[in-house]
């Protein structure tokens, strides 16, 4: 086997499809399991979960048999898209596969991937009456292994499923450390792939799956699920729609507000809350609940921990420019609808800090792009097993 090359295969198990990474130095496999439905592998999957980690290496990546002459096609765009966004991912090229038609399936089911989030529950809402599915990931937010808090984020799944008469998919997978360890960020670069890739497993059962949108047209960044690249990773016969780009998050949490089921299953916390479905203290938490503050509802939703704290709200740490803009348009709204100035000042001081700190990484990553990488690689592995699941970015369907 060349240096510069790696191998990517997808075969059936008992369960599930396990994903095979062999390079020179040795071989990585990542699963996909379900106890709800059959998962299929193929050259598709193969593609999403292995390309960004052979763009960091310079690695090709080699394939066996078909893949949709769509998806192949738009991988020239893909990889153009990258490397515009990332300019330290390299260069590469995808070999071997065969190209092919996959049927299109117009009788399929369609399904949104749900955390009970703000973005998967506006996309919910607005296309209930085609969403057949709710598909619930075991190992994107938290690892596999935290099985008590993982089925406590999952009751709101399968209660809204209940309530509107929809099934519900769970998959268990670790994709996500397996990104970790190449030296990328799941939010910055690839969450919206491995939604893809399970996505891709779940042909020829549906024919359409919806992502929730974290960001409006006014704020678009290069992230990993953006409405330009998501649609590029569909086939003949499955379509990925990233749907909500219309409607900031205030927006969405009004219409979210005049349901009081969904307010008693918002879910959005990127830490571990040990009660309720949110922490109440980390920055998404925070920053939803000042939403929620801005549209009348915060009295109405009991599904955080803790309340709304100015001292706290001044010390978070705002890690992306998007979650910037979120935060401006917070201040903007609060000062329109006569809030406390409190929460202003607090949001102030945040963001004087976090603007310093912003201007600090950027240096680094653009001055020392392969140091960065080596760092996030060994503060992974510094970490508990446990603690693996990542770093708390902003999730991308919320």
């Amino acid at each position: 086997m060349a240096d510069r090359e790696m191998h990517v295969t997808a075969s059936s198990t008992d369960g599930g499809v396990t994903l095979g990474y062999e390079t020179a130095s040795g071989r990585s496999e990542v699963y996909v399991r379900s106890k709800d439905i059959r998962l299929t592998p193929n050259s598709e999957a193969c593609v999403t979960s292995g390309l960004l980690p052979c763009m960091v290496t310079g690695s090709d990546l080699v394939l066996q048999g078909p893949i949709s002459e769509r998806f192949l096609h738009s991988l020239d765009t893909i990889r153009i898209l990258y490397r515009q966004w990332y300019p330290y991912l390299r260069a590469v090229n995808v070999r071997g596969a065969t190209p092919a038609t996959r049927d299109a399936n117009r009788d399929g089911r369609v399904a949104i991937l749900f955390s009970a989030g703000v973005d998967s529950f506006y996309t919910l809402l607005e296309r209930r009456n085609e969403i057949t599915d709710l598909v619930f990931v075991r190992g994107f937010e938290y690892p596999a292994e935290e099985g008590a808090l993982l089925d406590r984020m999952a009751e709101p799944v399968h209660r809204t499923a209940e309530r509107l008469g929809m099934g519900v998919i769970e998959l268990e997978t670790n994709l996500r450390p397996f990104l970790l360890s190449h030296g990328l960020r799941w939010g910055l670069h690839g969450g919206g792939a491995t939604k893809a890739t399970l996505g891709q497993m779940l042909y020829p059962h549906f024919k359409r799956i919806y992502y929730g949108a974290g960001c409006t047209y006014a704020e678009l960044i290069p992230w990993g699920s953006h409405p330009v690249l998501d649609p590029m990773w569909s086939t003949e016969g499955l379509e990925f729609v990233h749907h909500g780009v219309d409607a900031n998050r205030i927006e969405k949490l009004r219409v979210l507000a005049q349901h009081d089921w969904i307010l008693d299953s918002l879910r959005c916390c990127n830490e571990r809350p040990t009660r309720a479905l949110n922490c109440g203290r980390c920055e998404k938490c925070m920053r939803t609940m000042l939403n929620l503050l801005i549209v009348g509802a915060l009295d109405r939703c009991q599904t955080f921990e803790t309340g709304l704290d100015a001292r706290r709200l001044s010390t978070i740490r705002l890690h992306t420019g998007h979650i910037v803009a979120l935060m401006r348009q917070n201040i903007a709204a609060l000062e329109q609808g006569g809030h406390p100035k409190e929460y202003v000042r607090a949001l102030k001081t945040a963001l004087r800090r976090s603007r310093r700190e912003a201007a600090f990484r950027e240096l680094m990553e653009s001055t020392f792009p392969a140091v960065m990488s080596g760092l996030r690689k060994l503060r992974n592995l510094g970490r508990p097993a446990s603690r693996r699941g990542g770093e708390n970015t902003m999730q991308v369907a919320g």
